[in-house]
């Protein structure tokens, strides 16, 4: 297990975020696949388009990058669809829910972030977990993975204080808009990262 790796060098897959090949872009990602035993994921679904189109499977080992602005695959648009890979695994997707064990209430799926070297599960966002936020649940809460649902084991007191989980670009904006506050620093926040 990658314990070291940063919050920020993450592989975060965000469900109908685009899907970008070597040579463009091509689809939305509509699943990832998983091993429940090792929570390593094997597997990537596509989809062309937004509603109608062609839905492919892919290994897990073609992904390159993935963030909030897309993931990023090292297979051609002509390769992506003329794969015939089966899912395997647990699959989960937006529609899957995020359940507390031995608590009433369950959240849905938002982000899924990996180790980017093994691919193992890292950390889940889940929206309305608790109500009206996203909860940001690292891999030491997650029990169980069961097909289209993540079950999380949490003392109620932890469970209360964590803090609601803001996305990078969030986070980013709340920066920029601190620093164009500040009138005696004109810096270009776009050249900062």
């Amino acid at each position: 297990m990658e314990k070291s790796t940063l919050i920020s060098e993450m592989h975060k897959f965000h469900f109908g975020n685009r899907i970008v090949c070597s040579d463009g872009e091509e689809g939305i990602l509509t699943h990832l696949s998983f091993d429940a035993a090792s929570r390593r994921a094997i597997g990537i679904g596509v989809k062309q388009g937004r509603f109608f189109g062609k839905s492919a499977s892919l290994p897990f080992s073609h992904v390159v990058n993935a963030s909030g602005e897309g993931v990023v695959l090292d297979v051609t648009r002509a390769e992506l669809f003329a794969s015939e890979a089966k899912p395997e695994g647990i699959q989960y997707d937006g529609k899957s829910t995020v359940e507390r064990e031995n608590a009433p209430g369950k959240g849905s799926l938002q982000i899924v972030a990996l180790h980017p070297k093994s691919g193992e599960l890292a950390y889940v966002v889940a929206h309305h977990l608790r109500s009206g936020q996203d909860t940001m649940l690292g891999e030491e809460y997650i029990s169980r993975l069961e097909p289209d649902r993540i079950v999380v084991s949490l003392p109620d007191d932890v469970f209360q204080a964590l803090s609601p989980y803001r996305s990078d670009s969030e986070l980013q904006q709340e920066v920029e808009n601190i620093m164009f506050d500040v009138t005696s620093l004109h810096v270009d926040a776009k050249g900062m990262r």
